[in-house]
């Protein structure tokens, strides 16, 4: 395999391995999100394309990037069931 080919493969598979950081957006501005009283009002809201995810409330006002990137370079969410309601705030397990 060419040297150029073979970089270009590890480069696509370090890049399918990135896992964007979860951050709890209501616990880091309180006030920002409405009161939860269960799991299924929290969700994680962001753009595949930037290393951050945010926990958050459903009904959270909250703008997301519309930068593009290809699936290769995007980043692998956590799973949904790890933004859960907890003391009446959405945040990460």
């Amino acid at each position: 395999m060419p040297r150029s080919a073979l970089y270009l493969a590890l480069v696509l598979l370090a890049a399918g391995c990135r896992v964007a950081e979860p951050v709890d957006l209501c616990l880091r501005e309180p006030g920002r999100c409405p009161l939860c009283a269960s799991d299924v009002e929290c969700v994680f809201a962001g753009n595949p394309c930037q290393k951050h995810v945010y926990c958050i409330h459903r009904d959270t006002e909250f703008a997301v990037s519309q930068e593009g990137c290809s699936d290769a370079l995007s980043y692998e969410w956590p799973d949904d069931g790890d933004c859960v309601c907890r003391e009446e705030v959405c945040r990460t397990r």
